[in-house]
């Protein structure tokens, strides 16, 4: 499926995506530009560029294999003619727009050799302030960005041997650039853009939306979303509905892998739906900086290489991909569409069952690198709980009406109300005795009666089935 369009707006009520997980899609911001029939034809559609993004090894597995096709108005080599540089002290600040850009020379404000420490105590951590003379940033700083905001609260492994995980949080009242939001200027010295090439990013933003562009497209993540940023792919975090408010800062927490990528958990017994499903994930359509003023303005690309940071003057905006088709790419998806699965008799489940993303990492069978779970308002079963069986299907159903062909309990939140399970053969269209039901009713054992909604058909074949008594 293509995604066409030739309006590049950021607003937040005119972004489009595309839903899915794992999916091969293409997307072109202008029309024509997408080639057809081949990935790098001698002459590409608009003088574009072809490029190729992998997220995995080329022999990787079929159903494993990430990557996805590019096609630039500039290539990425372009401004490669300026080296990075590390960051922090000894001449690691990078000039930009005639502005200093002052960035940690550890990314997260900690050098994993020296700072990192083993300790086997339980540890909490309370939220970052959100006002600046109580943070732990220097006060000399008015304005922080996303990279200057991040911290880190713990990890393990090491990047370079492309095992383990890491845990930030952020707290920053700048947007990175003045390209896809509500007007930042990159907080200090002009436009800043990032990419990682030690792992994913998941962001969980928990205060203020944020707007985040990539080169493939833009997304708007508020609280209760989450967007994953996959490795080697340059974003943008910008704040929507920033002001001077210095009670404004956004707030949030990342994690991160350093090997392989995030996917659904395997669902097994519990069925084809549940949990996170696979239409409720959103990736962003392609987007492009069509103003020459923007697309040509000299910017800083900070790279995160090694849990260190370097940087390099860019002569040109990144956000250059006028089209793209592949399945290598960034995603949201809004944790309310969780369907949570829980126990209806006794106990409860391991935390396992509220996994929204996995990622593969440990050397058995069902280990995982990282999982990332959450637990969403559920009915927790508690209290006495009679159950009428009838064979050996059951269903147990809150506040809702089943399909026609589901066998099924009804009962509220605090006592089973009408325990009606009728007995269908296979493969027929079940529902609820009529007779079974009224019967319940006239017992004055349960507080709520249980009346099917009636259409107008049965209705009228009620009346006439009376009129021939």
């Amino acid at each position: 499926m293509a995604e066409t369009t030739n309006e590049n707006t950021t607003t937040s009520s005119a972004l489009k995506y595309h839903a899915g997980f794992g999916n091969h899609f293409e997307s072109e911001a202008y029309a024509g530009a997408l080639p057809q029939g081949r990935n790098n034809p001698r002459i590409v559609p608009h003088g574009l560029y072809t490029e190729q993004l992998s997220g995995t090894a080329f022999t990787a597995p079929r159903n494993e294999n990430r990557r996805t096709w590019l096609y630039r108005v500039q290539p990425s080599a372009s401004g490669t003619s300026h080296s990075f540089h590390p960051c922090g002290g000894g001449g690691g600040a990078i000039t930009a727009s005639s502005s200093e850009i002052s960035l940690p020379e550890s990314f997260g404000r900690a050098d994993w050799s020296n700072d990192m420490k083993l300790d086997p105590n339980p540890m909490r951590w309370g939220a970052t302030p959100l006002h600046p003379s109580t943070s732990s940033f220097p006060k000399s700083k008015k304005n922080i960005n996303f990279i200057q905001g991040i911290h880190t609260l713990l990890g393990s492994g090491d990047p370079t041997c492309k095992s383990g995980i890491g845990i930030y949080v952020y707290a920053c009242n700048s947007s990175m650039a003045a390209t896809a939001g509500d007007g930042g200027d990159g907080g200090n010295g002009g436009d800043m853009h990032m990419y990682n090439s030690d792992g994913d990013f998941l962001i969980v933003p928990q205060h203020m939306t944020l707007m985040v562009q990539t080169e493939l497209g833009v997304m708007t993540v508020m609280p209760g979303e989450i967007c994953v940023i996959p490795r080697g792919v340059v974003f943008t975090v910008n704040i929507m509905g920033i002001n001077d408010d210095e009670e404004n800062f956004a707030r949030g927490y990342i994690l991160e892998i350093f090997r392989g990528h995030f996917q659904l958990p395997e669902i097994g017994v519990i069925g084809s739906n549940g949990l996170a499903n696979v239409r409720d994930f959103l990736h962003p359509v392609a987007h492009y900086e069509s103003d020459e003023a923007i697309a040509n303005k000299a910017c800083t690309i900070v790279n995160k290489f090694g849990q260190q940071l370097f940087a390099r003057k860019n002569p040109h905006s990144p956000y250059n991909v006028v089209a793209w088709h592949g399945n290598y790419l960034p995603f949201k998806y809004d944790l309310r569409k969780f369907c949570a699965v829980n126990s209806v008799t006794y106990d409860h489940p391991d935390p396992s069952i509220y996994t929204v993303l996995t990622a593969k990492g440990g050397d058995e069978d069902g280990t995982a690198l990282a999982d990332f779970v959450i637990f969403p308002p559920r009915i927790m079963a508690t209290g006495e709980i009679r159950l009428f069986l009838i064979d050996f299907w059951m269903r147990i159903v809150l506040n809702y009406s089943p399909p026609y062909f589901i066998l099924f309990v009804a009962f509220r939140r605090e006592h089973i109300s009408t325990p009606v399970v009728p007995q269908e053969c296979h493969d027929r269209i079940h529902g609820v005795n009529l007779r079974r039901v009224r019967c319940q009713e006239n017992k004055e054992r349960c507080r709520r009666r249980f009346r099917p909604r009636r259409s107008k058909l049965a209705s009228h074949h009620d009346a006439a089935r009376a009129r021939r008594r």
